[in-house]
């Protein structure tokens, strides 16, 4: 059966979550496309069966749909019929008939794979199965489900309709039509596609999470002289200013929720026996309550930081149990951090710029003349970060450099990659 059969039928399990809602926008839109087709009068409607155990959330989907397809279409003039196509249910054998079923549930390894295993019992013999996981080795849902090849990864990152890098993750088992397949709708949605080997945490949260590891490691080494929340301030600006990011390692914790960086360091502690990724800060965070994330309408929820919408205003001090303002805590860590960029030298002022290459490679030569602590913190996360970049690359998870650098610059919004800015124009 060819792909543009297959999406004639389509499910998206955990469709009301946090990722699953974005999925689930994407397809209808890919999908209502395909009702104007004339040319195989034939073929019934196109469906979409998006499928929650929560009934209330899919209402609010339903909606959020509607109107992200609404504003979407305004944009490009290509006006989409989402809510002819879509179904909702809480049952997922309505998922039966489906061609193509998209998983999307949170990131526990049981959870996803009892899902797995009831959708192979309930969906057709040569049923699709694309898994959202961006840790767990799709050999091990493919091997637990009992799925026969039939599974791939097929990593979004937050938020789908926005995020251009896609994932592709093949087991050694899956089939190469399904492989295939997935490259091509991925290309179809408009996405970077990378293809990461079937190691835990793939490219993106190979990275990732080591970075997060190393970041709090700086941290914990900080407390002493700065307490927590400016060690907590302290690593996060040396690796946002001195690094040139959009945002420091651990404001990214908390947008992508310190709980799901926690689950995603199980998974790979689990399955990768040579490393450690343990983290004793992210386990105390986890028990204050500080979760970070996002509430229903896209703000930041509290985690190391307190936000104003996006806007950083207070810092956690898990010593002390609550939150201190921001200015008080920066005061007492700036003086002997120092200055960490040039004036224009910020991530929002060089992005987009022509001259680039030159400005970052200036910026990093200037970081190495000054005697701050600040600038060594963040030299010494650039080399961390090289470090890692270059395990991921001789362990075989990315097949080469470029790969690695689309991941971070793409997926993270990197200026650069670990390898470098100019390794993209070779």
């Amino acid at each position: 059966m060819e792909l543009e059969d297959r999406l004639r039928d389509v499910a998206v399990v955990g469709a009301a979550g946090k990722m699953g809602r974005g999925i689930a926008l994407l397809l209808a839109e890919n999908m209502a496309v395909r009702i104007g087709d004339m040319t195989r009068p034939a073929l019934p409607r196109p469906r979409l069966t998006l499928i929650d155990t929560q009934e209330h959330a899919l209402g609010e989907l339903t909606q959020y749909i509607e109107i992200q397809a609404a504003r979407r279409a305004a944009k490009t003039g290509q006006p989409a019929a989402v809510s002819s196509i879509i179904e909702t249910t809480t049952d997922s054998h309505r998922a039966a008939t489906a061609h193509l079923v998209f998983e999307a549930l949170p990131e526990v390894e049981s959870l996803k794979v009892e899902a797995l295993t009831q959708l192979r019992e309930s969906c057709l013999p040569d049923t699709w199965f694309l898994s959202n996981t961006s840790s767990i080795p799709i050999s091990e849902l493919d091997r637990r489900a009992g799925l026969g090849g039939r599974v791939v990864g097929f990593h979004f990152y937050n938020p789908p309709p926005v995020q251009k890098l896609l994932e592709v993750i093949p087991a050694a088992s899956t089939r190469s039509d399904l492989d295939r397949a997935a490259r091509q709708l991925a290309r179809e949605l408009g996405k970077t596609v990378v293809t990461s080997s079937d190691v835990a945490g793939f490219i993106g949260n190979g990275h990732f999470i080591r970075e997060c590891l190393f970041g709090l490691g700086q941290m914990e080494r900080l407390q002493q002289r700065l307490g927590f929340s400016g060690a907590v301030y302290a690593i996060d600006r040396a690796s946002r200013e001195g690094l040139l990011r959009p945002m420091g390692i651990l404001q990214v914790m908390d947008y992508a929720g310190i709980d799901i960086c926690a689950a995603i360091m199980e998974v790979m502690d689990h399955y990768i026996a040579t490393e450690s990724f343990e983290s004793a800060t992210a386990a105390r965070m986890l028990e204050a309550g500080a979760k970070g994330g996002q509430h229903a309408d896209g703000s930041q929820k509290d985690g190391f930081f307190r936000y104003d919408g996006y806007r950083i205003t207070e810092v956690y001090d898990i010593e002390r149990g609550g939150y201190q303002p921001l200015d008080v805590v920066a005061t007492a860590a700036d003086e002997e951090f120092g200055t960490l960029a040039l004036p224009g030298n910020s991530w929002k002022e060089l992005r987009g710029q022509s001259d680039l290459g030159d400005r970052v490679s200036n910026h990093f030569q200037w970081l190495g003349t000054q005697r701050w602590a600040g600038a060594r913190m963040a030299l010494d996360f650039k080399q961390a970060s090289q470090r890692i970049a270059t395990k991921l690359l001789t362990d075989g998870i990315a097949t080469c450099r470029e790969d690695i650098n689309v991941v971070v610059t793409t997926g993270f919004h990197h200026l650069y990659g670990p390898f470098g800015i100019k390794e993209l124009s070779q």
